[in-house]
């Protein structure tokens, strides 16, 4: 009988030691997969509270970068208050899931409330919205994808809700406008479509690459 006991007590802080640890990354934390961490519910659930959680963030294994959680690539966006589903890296051939976007044109959700549920793989964020857009800068091929206000990404001036910028596309290219940080993230919500030199509007939806077809000048 004391061999039984002590066997099962080894079980029992095994169990413990390998219990599950998730954290909360993006750009308001610098993408740290560490110092965010959630709490553990013992139910299935695990919460973290932040006070200015920008659009554009994944779940990961704490100190780790897999298994990691985050949007399926089809455009889809979190609202605040409603279950989202995640698409695990893990069970995606290996491929990184979409960072996080907010629906609704929010930049930011302040006091954030952050529910991951593993029993049905949902993230739940609830708080105050900020729709309030930060600096931004244009970066994509052109610049071999400089972070944002770095290397040759280009600084957008704002003038009454309008951004402007300038940068010399040579051939089909590919790019986003972002804040610093990579957060906030704008650019197609999927698909096909291409701005073109004669269609340089267009509205700019999801976090996708967006599109450029073939410009032989400079174009803005």
């Amino acid at each position: 009988m004391k061999k039984l006991l002590l066997s099962l007590a080894v079980a029992l802080t095994t169990m413990a030691a390998s219990a599950a640890s998730y954290s909360l990354t993006g750009g308001f934390n610098n993408w740290a997969n560490s110092g965010t961490d959630f709490t553990d519910n013992g139910d299935g659930t695990y919460t973290v509270q932040v006070a200015n959680l920008t659009t554009g963030f994944k779940v990961v294994a704490t100190g780790s970068w897999s298994p990691q959680y985050g949007g399926y690539w089809d455009g889809s966006t979190l609202t605040l208050g409603v279950k989202f589903p995640l698409l695990c890296n893990q069970d995606n051939g290996g491929n990184d899931p979409n960072n996080i976007p907010y629906a609704d044109g929010i930049t930011a959700v302040l006091d954030a409330t952050v529910v991951f549920d593993t029993n049905d793989w949902t993230l739940l964020v609830t708080g105050t919205i900020d729709r309030t857009l930060p600096a931004l800068w244009l970066t994509g091929g052109f610049c071999s994808w400089s972070g944002p206000g770095e290397g040759a990404s280009v600084a957008l001036t704002e003038s009454d809700g309008i951004y402007t910028g300038t940068a010399t596309f040579s051939g089909e290219s590919e790019f986003k406008i972002c804040g610093s940080g990579w957060s906030p993230e704008f650019g197609f919500a999927g698909g096909e479509d291409t701005f073109t030199v004669d269609n340089l509007e267009g509205y700019l939806a999801g976090t996708s690459n967006a599109k450029l077809g073939y410009c032989p000048k400079q174009c803005v």
